[in-house]
């Protein structure tokens, strides 16, 4: 009987070391900000159309290969933002030329911001070649 009680008593001490999962951020979670011409950019959390949560499944068509969040991505996005600019609508698009590698591979970071406060950055992407803003 003591046995019994014994167990019944431990196996409740094991119920206890559950833990409750997290809730994921909301949407309008900061991801990331930083310093741009005197104003602060950021990246929110977002959905699978903008934000951290559309970089990290690689943009609409699941890209992961050019959609980078590494602290390597977040200085182009930096160098990004604080250059030429193409507005289209509601968007901007910034771009950064950018060489990489023995061969000096070229590549353009491209970053596509929203004007509206809510959202911020929508997408950053690495573009074959040095392309202009208007053809990210």
């Amino acid at each position: 009987m003591l046995a019994a009680c014994a167990i019944l008593f431990t196996g409740v001490g094991l119920s206890a070391d559950i833990q409750p999962v997290e809730a994921k951020p909301k949407s309008s979670t900061v991801m990331w900000s930083a310093k741009i011409k005197g104003k602060t950019a950021i990246l929110r959390y977002g959905t699978k159309n903008w934000g951290y949560t559309h970089i990290k499944r690689g943009g609409t068509h699941g890209r992961k290969f050019n959609h980078e969040l590494t602290r390597a991505a977040q200085k182009q996005w930096k160098r990004a933002l604080n250059g030429p600019k193409y507005t289209k609508g509601t968007k901007r698009i910034y771009r950064s030329h950018y060489a990489v590698g023995k061969k000096k591979e070229k590549r353009t970071m491209c970053v596509i911001y929203s004007t509206n406060k809510k959202i911020g950055m929508i997408t950053a992407y690495w573009g074959r070649g040095h392309i202009s803003a208007s053809k990210c």
